[in-house]
């Protein structure tokens, strides 16, 4: 039999665990279904940082939804979005599975069209046509588009439910240019079905918030943020009592304080001390320390990339930024001898194209503590200084 771990750390917790390892959540949970359980239909862009416990989120949210409706999930980037028809020929593919599900009689198919040809569920003839010629390219964008939401209209006829359609990673339909955008609003707008959007991209509700974008204004955002720290300790502790593992008191505020209560990085941190206490299970300031280290070392690959892509004055300011703890562009700017309205810029450069630092009133800092515990390791450690 194989036997549970206290944390779970990995990219986003399986839908089958969420009830032992999903944080508490309850405010979020309880104001976004009330709110999309709503009549007329309302939409919602959800945003936050990486590794705050987004999907996780959703998902928790989704199985809450299913009850009473009928919530359909879908990653965008899964959808293969070369272009806007291979993106809408594979959302409708997508859609058509979940349409499947509502007859007893239907099993979902390899393709769409042994789905479609062997369907008995109220698909016209000419549903069957173009979905064929779907296959070929033989039909415009506009036609695509249009059949897509009719298909989401059909499926809240035929389950007498309200759809509720998440679209994960939702920048990835940016890259198509702002004419399909503004077609997507429209149908969005036109719609039965609620929306919900989210995106973990650190532009996201830049691009949802700017007048002269197709969104504006368009989604009510809702933004993801780390875990209360009291909810977090209540978890920890709650976890470790079931597993008979006992955390001094002085670590556990360490595990919050580096973690900045991420769901994430807090489990991450939180499994390597427990099985670097093993199997006496009693974590002290050492194995808290060990566990730090390794933590950092396995920091997920897209903040290493993204640091080493950085060259020149961005890189010696961003090192400085992690090295020394200044937060003051002034502070930086006398290190590297460089004039403080330059650094200012390059630090407004690290915030907005490369996701390395954030700002917070006039103070500065790096965006992930761990990649900075990272940087310091990998830049005082081996040098010595």
């Amino acid at each position: 039999m194989v036997k549970e771990l206290p944390y779970f750390a990995g990219k986003e917790i399986p839908q089958k665990y969420l009830g032992e390892y999903f944080f508490n959540r309850e405010k979020e949970l309880k104001e976004l279904k009330w709110k999309l359980e709503r009549t007329p239909p309302l939409n919602f862009a959800l945003y936050g940082q990486r590794r705050v416990g987004k999907t996780s989120l959703i998902e928790k949210l989704k199985q809450e939804l299913e009850k009473k409706n009928l919530p359909i999930f879908i990653k965008c980037e899964e959808l293969l979005p070369l272009d806007e028809l291979t993106f809408l020929e594979n959302l409708t593919l997508r859609l058509l599975e979940e349409y499947s599900k509502l007859s007893p009689l239907l099993g979902v198919k390899k393709t769409m069209q042994d789905l479609v040809i062997t369907t008995k569920i109220g698909l016209e003839m000419a549903d069957l046509a173009f979905w064929l010629r779907f296959g070929e390219k033989k039909i415009t964008l506009k036609e695509a588009l249009d059949k897509s939401f009719d298909l989401i209209n059909k499926i809240s006829l035929k389950s007498k439910k309200k759809v509720i359609i998440f679209l994960d990673e939702f920048q990835e339909l940016f890259a198509f240019g702002d004419k399909f955008l503004w077609a997507l609003r429209a149908k969005i707008a036109s719609s039965q079905a609620s929306f919900v959007v989210s995106s973990s991209w650190h532009r996201f509700k830049e691009e949802l918030t700017h007048e002269k974008r197709p969104f504006f204004n368009f989604f009510e955002t809702y933004e993801i943020k780390a875990v209360p720290k009291e909810e977090a300790r209540d978890f920890l502790l709650r976890r470790a009592r079931k597993f008979n593992l006992c955390f001094d008191e002085a670590v556990l505020d360490k595990i919050l304080e580096v973690s900045e209560c991420k769901p994430f990085y807090l489990q991450l941190l939180a499994l390597k001390c427990y099985i670097l206490s093993l199997p006496r299970k009693k974590v002290t300031l050492r194995i808290f320390e060990a566990a730090l280290k390794e933590t950092i070392a396995s920091i997920p690959a897209h903040l290493v990339t993204g640091f080493e892509r950085l060259r020149g004055r961005n890189k010696e300011v961003f090192l400085v930024l992690c090295l020394f703890d200044f937060k003051k562009p002034a502070e930086i700017a006398s290190k590297i001898g460089l004039d403080a309205k330059n650094v200012i810029v390059i630090l407004a450069r690290l915030i907005k194209e490369h996701d390395l630092v954030k700002k917070e009133r006039n103070n500065y800092f790096t965006a992930d503590k761990f990649l900075k515990e990272y940087v310091k390791l990998q830049y005082i450690d081996n040098s010595g200084n």
